[in-house]
């Protein structure tokens, strides 16, 4: 029984996901099973060891191997290993060139900091407090225009 890269089976097996670019025939499967037997634990590491986030290392494995399925043929590349790993290196900068331009981290987390409505403990209050002022101080300290979608994305929750 083929393992084929569990990720790549999704965009595969559905309709809607399938292109044409990557419809493989059931020979291609078997060539994309192997190079993922063979290559994918490999692959995983090196392109976690680059991310430092096992999700977005998943995301970017599952391009690889779409990119190899779109490529078509998979039994005609010379030098697999260079293939998919220079492909896992070029992903995976991508990955930390988006992540890069598009940080939106707070460092605080908004929804945790509720108003208290007296329930709390006056010690409870006072850490909540402490977690708003920071999360103030940390806003205040941003250009304008950030503080204005972090505010949206935040607060309003908008994206």
């Amino acid at each position: 029984m083929p393992v084929f890269a569990p990720a790549l089976t999704a965009v595969v097996d559905n309709p809607e996901l399938r292109s044409p670019q990557c419809d493989p025939s059931n020979a291609d499967r078997q060539a994309i099973d192997r190079l993922y037997r063979r290559y994918g634990a490999g692959l995983r590491r090196f392109i976690a060891a680059r991310l430092r986030s096992k999700a977005e290392a998943e995301d970017v494995l599952q391009g690889v191997f779409v990119r190899i399925c779109r490529r078509g043929d998979p039994d005609s590349l010379q030098k697999p290993s260079a293939v998919l790993f220079k492909t896992a290196f070029r992903l995976a900068l991508k990955a930390i060139r988006r992540r890069r331009n598009s940080p939106i981290e707070t460092g605080c987390d908004v929804s945790a900091l509720e108003l208290s409505d007296g329930a709390n403990s006056p010690e409870a209050d006072l850490i909540l407090r402490g977690e708003f002022d920071a999360c103030l101080a940390a806003l205040a300290r941003l250009p304008p225009q950030c503080q204005r979608v972090l505010t949206l994305r935040a607060v309003e929750g908008l994206s």
